[in-house]
């Protein structure tokens, strides 16, 4: 999982999510691919405000654990 925030947008880690998920297009073995999550922190790019207004980050590292383990 990548997270971003403020000042970034997803957009700044497409190349590293290319490099992590299709390794075998730059030169590297296709077993060593990741499937790759890009979440931005509570209130930051596309996502919805913080219902909480001081979301600090262990409330968001609990909200990515929960998300992992539903995605699998």
């Amino acid at each position: 999982m990548l997270t971003y925030g403020w000042p970034g947008l997803f957009v700044k880690l497409e190349r590293l999510v290319r490099l992590l998920a299709y390794p075998d297009a730059h030169g590297a073995d296709s077993a060593d691919a990741f499937h790759v999550a890009v979440q931005s922190l509570p209130g930051f790019g596309f996502s919805n405000p913080s219902e909480v207004p001081s979301t600090h980050s262990r409330q968001i590292a609990g909200r990515w654990a929960q998300l992992m383990t539903r995605l699998g």
